[in-house]
């Protein structure tokens, strides 16, 4: 028991700093400088992101467009399916009912393959802008001595001369002003490499 308690205060006594032998717990490690950065700030922000979110809106309303063209295509071989049930045998209306079933699922693969598209040029885009947004962040805290930078998310309090949020976003708009996305469906892109 006797060491146990010994053992608590040795600890104790560590984490506090008091000296043991002429140094100090604290001396072993240089205490760290923190500073901030708001990457949801950053990101919204950014010139090379709005440029991203314009692309992929852009994308997406031609993709809207193409699609409701053949949902119209659709609804109108549904009524026209429709009218012939009386008039069709059961045979060769069961054939044209597959023959559309089978029309709107790949309607709906379509769909499906473009928002894989559209998700994968986003991630891509954003990639690039955290991969330079990174950079200029390490740039920054290697510039004014920090050596850890948090998310502002994850703090609960920090000196504004500590938050690095609007100088990173200066340089990240000064660095990237846009990223050109690629809109190329990912199945073709497996199939390419």
């Amino acid at each position: 028991m006797a060491r146990v308690a010994f053992a608590f205060a040795f600890l104790v006594a560590v984490l506090l700093g008091v000296q043991f032998g002429g140094g100090t717990a604290s001396a072993a490690a240089a205490p760290a400088v923190i500073g901030v950065v708001d990457v949801q700030v950053i990101l919204r922000d950014s010139t090379a992101m709005k440029a991203i979110q314009s692309q992929v809106e852009e994308k997406r309303g031609q993709y809207q467009t193409d699609i409701s063209g053949q949902e119209k295509r659709l609804r109108e071989q549904e009524q026209e399916l429709k009218r012939q049930q009386t008039v069709l045998a059961a045979d060769a209306f069961e054939a044209k009912r597959r023959d559309f079933e089978a029309q709107v699922a790949a309607v709906q693969r379509d769909v499906a393959e473009r928002r894989r598209t559209l998700d994968q040029a986003y991630g891509e885009g954003l990639k690039v802008v955290q991969k330079e947004l990174t950079a200029i962040i390490a740039a920054l805290a290697k510039e004014r001595g920090f050596t850890l930078v948090l998310p502002t998310g994850q703090t609960l309090y920090a000196e504004p001369a500590l938050a690095i949020t609007d100088e990173a976003l200066k340089r990240l708009n000064k660095k990237l002003t846009t990223v050109t996305l690629q809109f190329t469906a990912p199945a073709a892109k497996s199939k390419q490499k």
